[in-house]
Formats: C-alpha cells, sequence, structure tokens
C-alpha cells in the first residue's frame, strides 16, 4: 500500500520494495524520476504537489492548495551510474548509444512487422544497430536499415 506516499519518488521506492516488481523498475525508474520537471503535458515544473489520496481527503481552509515539494531528479540507475535531470540522462544516453540503439530497433522492428521478435531477428537487430553506427547514428539511417532488414521484407 503506497497511498501514504507523497510524492511520485516516495511511490516507486515502496512499490520497488516488492520483489515481484523491483527488476522491471530497476531498469526504467531512473528515467521517469530524471523528467520528473515536465508535468502529464510536458510543462516545466519545479515543485510537484503532494499526493492525496482521495478517499481519504485531508481537511483544509477553504480554496488552501495541498503542501507542495521540491522535485529532486537526481537518478542512481541500476549499473550504479548517477545523473540528473535532463540534460544528465541525454550524457547517459549518449555514453550507451549502441544499446539505446539496440532497443530503438528493437521498439521500431516490433511496430514495423506488426509482431513481437523472435531468436530468428536478433542478427537482423544486429546488423541495423551495425549500419545504424556506420552511419553516425542518424535516425533515417536506423528507420532504413529497418525497412531494408529481412524481418520486415519477409514479415
Amino acid at each position: 500500500d503506497a497511498s501514504h506516499a507523497k510524492s511520485v519518488r516516495e511511490h516507486l521506492a515502496i512499490h520497488r520494495a516488492d520483489p515481484a516488481c523491483a527488476s522491471c523498475h530497476a531498469k526504467f525508474d531512473g528515467f521517469g524520476l530524471a523528467l520528473e520537471n515536465f508535468d502529464a503535458t510536458g510543462r516545466w515544473r519545479t515543485v510537484e504537489p503532494a499526493y492525496e489520496d482521495p478517499a481519504k481527503p485531508v481537511a483544509r481552509e477553504e480554496g488552501a492548495a495541498p503542501p507542495v515539494f521540491d522535485i529532486d531528479t537526481k537518478v542512481e540507475m541500476a549499473d550504479g551510474s548517477r545523473f540528473e535531470g535532463i540534460e544528465g540522462m541525454k550524457q547517459y544516453l549518449l555514453s550507451r548509444r549502441e544499446d539505446f540503439v539496440r532497443g530503438l530497433t528493437e521498439r521500431m522492428t516490433v511496430y514495423a512487422c506488426g509482431r513481437g521478435l523472435t531468436s530468428s531477428d536478433r542478427e537482423q537487430i544486429e546488423t541495423v544497430v551495425r549500419s545504424t553506427a556506420a552511419n553516425g547514428y542518424r535516425l533515417h539511417s536506423l528507420i532504413r536499415a529497418v525497412i531494408d532488414s529481412k524481418a520486415f521484407r519477409t514479415r
């Protein structure tokens, strides 16, 4: 029960305490926390209102807003790397460019083929990653390589 958590960070920490959730959340929570300065519509913010469970209303003066807290975008990833905010995340991803391109290639291939990946697709994924790297990691070269892949052409 994370209903007493006041921030997204607190809520995720409680959620990660469950071993069934922790292994997956360790992979992506850091990215979300690094982007917490953006609200649901993409607007920049530096504070967030404290979460309040709608089933447990808090008594306060009429018109009074819930308390707010500063947003903390410092993160530690599962691999031990630390960074802060969107600029830190950008540097983190740039330092792992090939991993990022591999993940993006996998997602693009799933979308382009309209099916999940199979073990026979792995070689094609690596071919796309190598081609994209050889062309300066340009998005258009990744898209072209996915379209030229056997996985896409024989879907």
